[in-house]
């Protein structure tokens, strides 16, 4: 519950801070000109295009080998979100099973960081063990971090 409040907080700051945004280029406009109100959107444009990252995330344990198979399931989940863990299944059974864990769904005001995830087979039944970082954030600011350990059988 606390969650899904964090989340509707975070969402309603958003809205208030674009309220505030349109009020102060309202002014804008009245005191300086359109012309002023264009480089002001163009320069707070470039100010959030270099803060954030636009690229496609890369596979935490590299590239898939043709034989190689990606499996995925789900280790924890919560009213609005769920983290899944996600390994591949190598094509001899000697190599190491590389994995990692993912979080999905509402995720506004929350941000996870997988620190180390280890996946073993034992009698036919999976073994995981992961371990992440669960930041609590206000308007992309970090306030709180909690860790997260997170281990089972499947």
């Amino acid at each position: 519950m606390i969650y899904l409040l964090w989340s509707v907080l975070n969402l309603a700051a958003l809205i208030w801070f674009l309220f505030i945004c349109f009020g102060v280029l309202k002014l804008i406009r009245q005191d300086m000109g359109l012309g002023a109100v264009v480089i002001f959107v163009i320069g707070s444009l470039s100010l959030i295009s270099n803060s954030v990252k636009n690229r496609k995330p890369d596979l935490p344990f590299g590239r898939v080998v043709k034989n190689e198979k990606v499996e995925t399931f789900q280790i924890k989940s919560g009213l609005l979100y769920h983290i899944d863990l996600m390994y591949i299944l190598p094509d001899t059974m000697g190599k190491e099973i590389k994995s990692t864990t993912v979080k999905y769904g509402v995720v506004i005001g929350h941000e996870w960081k997988p620190a180390f995830s280890q996946v073993n087979f034992k009698k036919g039944h999976l073994h995981y063990y992961a371990v992440g970082m669960h930041e609590w954030k206000f308007m992309g600011l970090t306030l709180y971090t909690e860790d997260v350990e997170l281990k089972g059988v499947k």
